[in-house]
């Protein structure tokens, strides 16, 4: 939502996630209001979509960057706990070859077509809102 973009106050998605459950529950109230069930469904499907698109788009970029990571770090142990600790280690670039650059470059890719798939299907469902 808009205004978890705010730099102050966003604190891991919780204020997005907040808006989402409030705009799901006026939906509820409108839909039992006009006694059209459609318009909840609609936008939890909706809503539901989007987060499974960043789910699998996350599952697919991971790895890749993991992979390159350990790579660029080779002392990192690659837990997410430690990667403060990779701004006080060089970086071995020597390490990354094109293949492993390929790999990441094309799970972008791949990731930008979920997000972009799933983007579509999401707006079309919450687009019958209306």
């Amino acid at each position: 939502m808009v205004i978890g973009v705010l730099p102050t106050i966003n604190l891991l998605l919780i204020i997005e996630l907040i808006g989402v459950i409030l705009v799901l529950v006026a939906l509820h109230g409108f839909a039992s209001f006009y006694q059209e069930s459609g318009i909840y469904t609609n936008a939890l499907y909706g809503i539901i979509a989007g987060i499974i698109g960043v789910a699998i788009a996350v599952a697919v970029i991971l790895p890749n960057l993991i992979d390159v990571l350990k790579k660029a770090y080779p002392n990192w142990n690659g837990s997410w706990t430690t990667i403060t600790s990779l701004s006080a280690m060089v970086p071995k670039t020597s390490n990354i070859n094109s293949v492993d650059l390929n790999s990441l470059i094309t799970a972008g890719i791949v990731a930008l077509a979920i997000l972009c798939v799933f983007s579509v299907t999401e707006t079309y469902l919450l687009k019958t809102l209306t």
